[in-house]
């Protein structure tokens, strides 16, 4: 399977992606196809793309996939410095991007900048008469979240990102995907793939509106499947037009799903299919979960869905999958085990049946020798009824090392806010062991979520 067969199946005029400025039709690709096909100067060489929209991003994937040795998928986003040593690791040779002031040519001589403006712009090769060439393997090199230190550049077949990706041309019919992740992230990607492969119409949403704006522009388009991470549901149950949102389809995904938001998104969407899934950069969509409840059942780690292995080692979950042919670009080594499983850094207990996430083994708080998960914490304060979404983190304390504080959005903003703060502690007292519970919470408006679409934690 590759990226164009699909899509030539397909009407001339049938729209694919579509923003509120621009649209590529199955026609522009097409076009855009034969334009790469025709360039001696793609052919078999380290490509990278860096773009601001989604739109242009997309025609670059459709044109170069199949015919570059590597295609790096670089978030126009990053910090200038973090993008040039992500260039320079994957030796790319051309740059493709609507952005070449803020990644100058010059900073790396084995590379040069194109530049391509917008969605109806050709790629800015210059085209050569001659013979169609057969097309080749592709690497597709996307760059790992970095939040907790520099980002990592992971190289996967076209099959290993595709592997549960689902083509059926008759579901394409009914279905409108809405975009709000980086497209050139794992989580955005996916959402990429799965509507150009099924023929299903692409939403992209407004750039730099604020999220109210752009779910009023998916309701008003039809946009019945979106994916987003839980704390981007929750923000998403809070703007005014969510209700109008036709979902058929609910995907959740770059962090663990509580029962509360699980709950929410249930009742606000009764007919909605949720699916949580389980993914990651390095070992690519691992496994979905669709009965509702938190976490995965214990069966799994006897026999996975979809050929997937799962085992649990020092209280952490690893994972095998058929088709996972991903690595790093540079020298730093996968974590995978004797027996071919990627450690996932995530920290899982069995409880009643099932296995739940307590949290990233990397975010974990010392709290005089007693670990505390902050997702964990905050999945207790997210279960109060007046909490719209919180975000716990350490404060260094001189006796126990480290003290679990929180900041709580509201759902809406009582009377008495003293009160509503000794409650919530009694709440957490309930719940929590006392060196779970925080020792200060703050109420603030807002919670920043990052471009991957997680509560930002770096402040």
């Amino acid at each position: 399977m590759d990226l164009i067969s699909p899509i030539l199946l397909l009407p001339e005029d049938k729209v694919l992606v579509e923003s509120v400025n621009f649209c590529l039709t199955v026609g522009c690709l097409r076009r855009a196809y034969a334009e790469s096909v025709r360039s001696e100067r793609l052919l078999d060489r380290r490509v990278g793309i860096s773009f601001r929209s989604a739109l242009p991003a997309v025609k670059a994937m459709v044109s170069l996939g199949g015919r570059a040795k590597e295609l790096l998928l670089l978030p126009a986003s990053l910090d200038k410095h973090v993008a040039l040593d992500i260039l320079s690791t994957a030796r790319t040779e051309l740059l493709i991007t609507d952005q070449p002031t803020s990644l100058p040519a010059i900073a790396i001589p084995t590379y040069e900048s194109i530049e391509a403006a917008n969605s109806d712009a050709s790629l800015g090769i210059a085209c050569q008469p001659g013979a169609a060439v057969a097309p080749i393997e592709t690497d597709w090199l996307l760059a790992t979240s970095g939040t907790t230190a520099r980002p990592k550049l992971v190289k996967h077949s076209f099959a290993s990102l595709t592997r549960t990706t689902k083509t059926s041309s008759t579901q394409g019919i009914e279905r409108v995907w809405g975009l709000l992740y980086d497209h050139a992230r794992f989580a955005g990607i996916q959402v990429v793939l799965q509507a150009l492969l099924s023929g299903t119409k692409l939403l992209v949403a407004p750039q730099h509106e604020p999220l109210n704006k752009q779910i009023d522009y998916f309701a008003r388009q039809g946009c019945n499947c979106l994916s987003a991470t839980p704390s981007l549901w929750r923000k998403i149950l809070m703007c005014p037009s969510h209700k109008s949102l036709p979902l058929l389809q609910i995907t959740l995904g770059g962090e663990a799903a509580d029962g509360a938001i699980l709950s929410a998104l249930k009742n606000t969407y009764p007919t909605a299919r949720i699916a949580h899934i389980y993914a990651s950069t390095e070992a690519g969509v691992g496994f979905s979960v669709v009965d509702g409840l938190p976490g995965f059942p214990i069966q799994y780690l006897q026999c996975g869905p979809a050929g997937i292995q799962l085992k649990i080692s020092k209280g952490r979950l690893f994972i095998r999958a058929p088709q996972m042919h991903s690595s790093y670009v540079n020298s730093d080594k996968m974590p995978i085990d004797e027996d071919g499983f990627i450690d996932t850094g995530d920290e899982v207990i069995e409880q009643k049946g099932r296995v739940n996430f307590l949290g990233r083994s990397s975010g974990v708080i010392n709290v005089g020798g007693d670990k505390v998960h902050p997702e964990y914490v905050e999945n207790v304060l997210n279960s109060h009824p007046q909490v719209a979404l919180s975000r716990v983190f350490a404060k260094a304390n001189p006796i126990l090392g480290n003290l679990v504080c929180a900041e709580v959005a509201l759902k809406t903003t009582p009377l008495d806010l003293a009160s509503l703060k000794k409650e919530m502690i009694a709440f957490c007292r309930k719940k929590l062991k006392p060196y779970q519970v925080p020792a200060t919470i703050k109420f603030v408006e807002t919670l920043t979520v990052n471009e991957t679409g997680k509560i930002q934690r770096n402040s």
